[in-house]
């Protein structure tokens, strides 16, 4: 999936990028009773893969994608989110096979899961 993101930084500098590879979508707004980060699926996968995550109070939500050095490969959620359960789908078309990690980072909860990535 596809979708557009516009980005204004504090010094006024504005981005765009007009094809993101991820998108993602609040699939419940009921709220949720406790954190929950869901194994991606397909798993493995090539090149799209879906995370789904619960958070169970509004808040700065980041979800960041690791190679196996442990160094960000991408940044897939970085904002405020209300409570509810999400859904993000990333494209990892840019990247060789191998494993991969992702991490959720919700208020006082931080989770990491493995994911592989075959071409």
């Amino acid at each position: 999936m596809t979708g557009e993101a516009w980005l204004v930084g504090v010094d006024g500098l504005i981005a765009h990028n007009p094809e993101l590879p991820l998108s993602v979508e609040l699939i419940d707004n009921q709220i949720p009773n406790q954190f929950q980060l869901s194994q991606n699926y397909p798993n493995p996968f090539n090149p799209t893969t879906n995370i789904e995550y619960s958070i169970p109070v509004s808040g700065i939500v980041t979800i960041t994608v690791h190679n196996i050095l442990g160094q960000t490969v991408d940044n897939l959620v970085n904002e405020f989110q209300p409570a509810g359960t999400y859904r993000v789908t990333w494209n990892g078309s840019n990247l060789p096979s191998g494993m991969y990690f992702y991490q959720i980072n919700a208020s006082t909860f931080t989770k990491t899961m493995k994911m592989i990535l075959l071409k």
